[in-house]
């Protein structure tokens, strides 16, 4: 299904670019953050509806294309 594997790329994402590097610039680990969990929450939602998103226009595009 192309929606599940799109969300999984934005999860996949969002282990590859915040995670990894959020430390190095801001001190703080990801979930030890001084706003507490919510930032880190915050950024894996986006991430999650930009996977979405890109899913539906793959999708749209595709149809369109038949």
């Amino acid at each position: 299904d192309v929606l599940m594997l799109s969300v999984a790329y934005g999860f996949m994402l969002w282990l590859v670019t915040p995670v990894p590097i959020h430390k190095p610039i801001t001190g703080y680990s990801v979930w030890n953050h001084q706003l507490g969990h919510l930032p880190s929450l915050a950024s894996l939602a986006g991430h999650l509806i930009y996977g979405l998103v890109l899913g539906i226009l793959i999708m749209i595009i595709t149809n369109f294309s038949r």
